[in-house]
């Protein structure tokens, strides 16, 4: 339970350091809620598939170019 909190809080960090906003920005059921909820879900499942190649350099997120998209939450700033 918690490495799916730490994980949660870490593509939460990341969308909000991109200007993504996070699911938790809106009132629950609203229309933009479950669209960012599903944002958010696609962005948490590609951080699972980096964690299933073990970060290679191919997949590394955190040292990537900045106007690379792996992860779809836009550039770093």
């Amino acid at each position: 339970m918690a490495e799916a909190h730490a994980l949660a809080l870490t593509v939460a960090t990341i969308r909000r350091a991109r200007g993504k906003p996070n699911p938790e920005d809106y009132a629950v059921d609203s229309p933009e809620w479950h669209e960012i909820a599903a944002d958010f879900a696609r962005d948490v499942l590609r951080m699972l598939e980096c964690d299933s190649v073990g970060l290679s350099d191919e997949f590394d997120v955190i040292h990537r170019d900045v106007d690379d998209d792996y992860l779809g939450i836009g550039a770093a700033g």
